[in-house]
């Protein structure tokens, strides 16, 4: 679960220690996205440029990847 009122990711007691470390960091760039997608938002922005790559912004996508 996601807590944006107190900026943190919590993850459940049963989950196994294997995919722990796995989710939190998961959980953690999810957690920073929207925080800054939030950010962007009360700056008045119309979209989420952190959050979005260029190619949803627009641009086509690099043929070089």
């Amino acid at each position: 679960m996601i807590d944006l009122r107190a900026k943190r990711v919590m993850l459940p007691a049963q989950l196994s220690a294997a995919l722990r470390h796995q989710a939190e960091v998961k959980g953690r760039r999810i957690l920073d996205l929207l925080l800054a997608a939030r950010r962007e938002r009360r700056r008045g922005m119309s979209e989420p440029w952190a959050v979005l790559g260029p190619w949803q912004r627009g641009a086509p996508p690099s043929a070089d990847t």
